[in-house]
């Protein structure tokens, strides 16, 4: 299987795990907890298998972009 990983805090201190399967096109995020998995879920797919993650980056409540 391969796909794409992007790695970073989503605001809970933690590191996250983005990760796509290339051939299916599903999404998910792992949310972790040291090398600790403590839940899985599953974002839904992108119908575009060329469709790619870029980054991961968190946005606390409030923020402005622009």
């Amino acid at each position: 299987m391969s796909g794409s990983v992007a790695i970073g805090d989503l605001g809970d201190g933690r590191v996250n795990i983005l990760w796509r399967n290339y051939g299916t096109g599903e999404n998910s995020l792992c949310q972790m907890n040291g090398v600790t998995l403590e839940q899985a879920i599953l974002l839904g797919s992108v119908g575009d298998l060329n469709w790619e993650i870029s980054f991961l980056s968190y946005f606390p409540v409030g923020t402005q972009v622009g």
